[in-house]
């Protein structure tokens, strides 16, 4: 009996040493496929029916790896161009689409991760190609087939900084302290502007390059939304979160006196002639909450 044990328990240590087998490589795999699994149904789960513990593990890990800024977590997986963190981010994202998760993610201690969380999606609205190559770019008809797209993809910065605005919208509206921390972050609510500001201009060039009635249908047919989104890099609808995000800031008066300090830039969009309508009057209520410091 002795000798059986002693012999599995050489038969292991030698697994263990083995070249071939490597428990660290075999983490790394599980962590991987556990993210990207995760990423795919996140936006079909509704945290309130999982168990406590089960739920607490999952939201703890999440955090983690989405504040986390060791090699491990910001390069590139094995087998993917995406970063631990950035899947993570992902699967906070889609899970926002039940408001009732947001409010896990906000119980879950330590605060201090949910403000380090800011941080980083801040930092994930800072986007430095914003031409996205319009200069040398030449459209063709938008009757022809969306398939002359195919081959045309979005920058990851643009994405990240659309999860960023996708979360930041879901967290500040389900807690007026999570909205004060984010109106004090420097140059977040700036940031946010820009989003705005960036379509803007790009719309505009678009128009002067190519004549208002292309930018007319490109915008409004519903037909032209996949031409929009690959030439603009963004929706109407993340336009949107982006301002409503701005509205939810402002909404507690401490913060108001923060938004206040742009209040010459949000005008200015809220008038813009390629600006939504829709965006333009959640913007306009910005303005409304601005009025009520008195300077």
């Amino acid at each position: 009996m002795d000798e059986t044990v002693n012999q599995n328990q050489l038969k292991t240590d030698e697994q263990k040493c083995s070249p071939s087998f490597c428990w660290a490589e075999c983490v790394i795999n599980v962590r991987e496929n556990t993210l990207v699994t995760l990423a795919n149904i996140a936006g079909t789960l509704v945290l309130d029916t999982f168990d406590s513990d089960l739920l607490y593990t999952l939201i703890d890990g999440l955090l983690h790896w989405s504040t986390c800024y060791s090699g491990e977590a910001i390069d590139s997986l094995q087998s993917s161009l995406l970063s631990a963190q950035r899947l993570a981010i992902e699967i906070l994202t889609k899970l926002s689409v039940h408001e009732m998760n947001m409010d896990f993610i906000l119980a879950t201690p330590p605060f201090y991760r949910i403000v380090s969380l800011f941080h980083v999606l801040t930092d994930w609205l800072i986007v430095d190609d914003i031409n996205g190559g319009i200069s040398n770019w030449h459209p063709p008809s938008l009757t022809s087939s969306t398939h002359y797209y195919t081959n045309v993809s979005r920058p990851q910065s643009h994405i990240q900084r659309e999860f960023a605005i996708v979360l930041l919208n879901a967290l500040v509206r389900c807690d007026s302290l999570a909205s004060s921390v984010i109106a004090h972050i420097p140059y977040a609510i700036s940031l946010l502007l820009n989003f705005l500001e960036d379509y803007e201009m790009k719309t505009n060039e678009l128009m002067v390059r190519y004549g208002p009635d292309y930018v007319i249908r490109l915008t409004t047919q519903p037909s032209n939304i996949q031409h929009a989104e690959q030439i603009l890099f963004t929706t109407g609808d993340m336009l949107k979160r982006a301002a409503t995000c701005l509205l939810s800031i402002v909404s507690y008066s401490d913060n108001i006196k923060l938004v206040k300090r742009y209040e010459d830039r949000i005008l200015n969009l809220s008038t813009s002639h390629v600006i939504d309508s829709n965006v333009g009057r959640v913007l306009t209520d910005v303005l409304h909450y601005c009025s009520l410091h008195n300077s």
